[in-house]
């Protein structure tokens, strides 16, 4: 793409050079206000019974250009001061908790949280619209600032002292015409392709089904009596004073595996705590070993995995994981299969009540399932072996559109900091009307 005739050090690492007209300035320079929002009384009704403002949270940061928020307050929160009312067009920036750096844009006035900052922008200096997108392309320089101990926070000092790019309100509103349309094209893109991933995985689950429909020599039978028949042992993670905490995780050691570590019916071991081998030795209660399979069961219902590639003796669970593991007459890649089926899964959603904060199906309740299988083990892994050839087709489609949608996105933020930092000049892109 063009670049601009002449440029020149901005002074600011992460902006680099800069197009030669343009300035570098700090945040609180160009706004009107920087304000943090808050939460009122929760057991109060008169603030939320019947709400009609918008009341934001971390959770409703989906896309940049905010839309309903899941809660609402009433005016009367608003008269009482328990929260602030932030004007339309506002710009509002998780500061604190996991999402810190989070950007969103608002088209109406609304309130928010504690969690996040409202920014204002003096409409003769900064447009809103370009203001959010360099916000966004510089998340991760918010998130290595943020106050790192036990819980991120970029406060409202550290929000007025950022430096933002600064062209002509010309070129910011070019700019940011020209951004709207392209990710757009790009949001368009990639929601085509996840939506054939979605489709891809509900082919999965109707081969699953397919081949794991009961025949009249099969076995249905109640996990339960599986467990009493010495066919399976399960076990959940460890509860209690029994439950590791923060300050004991390590570099190394054991893996400390959580429902969120189960990814793609793998355990995301990259991504896992660990706690020490000495401190483990005096928890084991939930503990897997290599070929047990894995079950989320609370929150998040039914992730499933196997876990494999062990390169220590066994992995550490939460009380949301269950493991299962096959002692006799039941091969492990079938049970997980059996466990990835659509009547597994709708009856842990029915036991469960998914969708709900608190949804959860406990080891009784699992044990309550029926499982159907042949009698015979060999059986059980030829089933195995006809729907992996499939399901490994299958697999290959996903992880292709998968990775399509991860390039888009790289291109995506890639342009958004180009642009907004001046690396290329779109002053004469003709955009459509």
């Amino acid at each position: 793409m063009k670049q601009y005739e002449t440029y020149k050090d901005s002074g600011v690492e992460w902006i680099g050079v800069l197009p030669e007209h343009w300035r570098v300035i700090k945040l609180k320079f160009v706004t009107e206000y920087v304000k943090t929002g808050s939460t009122p009384p929760s057991d109060n009704l008169e603030y939320y019974s019947n709400g009609n403002i918008d009341w934001y949270g971390p959770s409703d940061f989906k896309t940049l250009e905010l839309g309903d928020s899941k809660k609402k307050v009433t005016q009367k929160a608003l008269i009482d001061g328990k929260c602030r009312l932030f004007d339309e067009g506002s710009v509002l920036l998780i500061g604190i908790g996991a999402t810190v750096g989070k950007i969103g844009i608002t088209n109406r006035k609304c309130s928010s949280n504690q969690q996040i900052n409202a920014i204002k922008f003096k409409s003769d200096l900064m447009i809103s619209t370009f203001a959010t997108y360099y916000l966004d392309s510089i998340k991760n320089i918010i998130v290595s600032e943020a106050a790192s101990s036990t819980l991120p926070i970029f406060n409202q000092t550290q929000t007025k002292e950022l430096a933002i790019s600064h062209p002509s309100l010309k070129e910011q509103n070019q700019i940011a015409n020209y951004l709207n349309q392209k990710t757009a094209q790009l949001d368009t893109l990639i929601a085509k392709k996840e939506q054939l991933i979605s489709l891809l995985q509900e082919e999965r689950t109707a081969i699953i089904d397919n081949f794991l429909q009961p025949k009249d020599d099969w076995n249905s039978v109640p996990i339960r009596y599986l467990i009493m028949g010495g066919y399976l042992k399960q076990q959940d993670g460890n509860h209690g004073e029994l439950h590791p905490i923060a300050s004991e995780y390590t570099e190394n050691g054991i893996p400390f595996v959580m429902a969120n570590h189960l990814v793609n019916e793998k355990i995301d071991f990259e991504n896992c705590k660990y706690i020490s081998e000495e401190r483990a030795s005096k928890l084991r209660i939930g503990f897997a070993k290599e070929g047990d399979i894995l079950l989320t069961h609370k929150g998040t219902l039914g992730r499933v995995a196997i876990v494999e590639g062990l390169s220590t003796e066994y992995v550490m669970l939460t009380p949301q994981v269950t493991y299962y593991r096959c002692l006799k007459g039941l091969d492990n890649r079938y049970l997980k299969l059996f466990f990835q089926s659509s009547k597994f899964q709708n009856e842990m959603k029915f036991i469960g009540g998914e969708g709900t904060t608190r949804a959860y199906v406990g080891l009784l309740a699992q044990r309550n399932i029926v499982i159907d299988f042949p009698n015979e083990i060999n059986e059980q892994k030829k089933i195995v072996e006809k729907i992996d050839f499939i399901l490994n087709i299958n697999s290959d489609l996903i992880n292709k559109f998968s990775l399509e949608i991860e390039l888009l996105k790289e291109y995506k933020n890639a342009l958004i900091s180009e642009v907004v930092t001046g690396k290329v000049d779109v002053r004469e892109e003709v955009l459509v009307q």
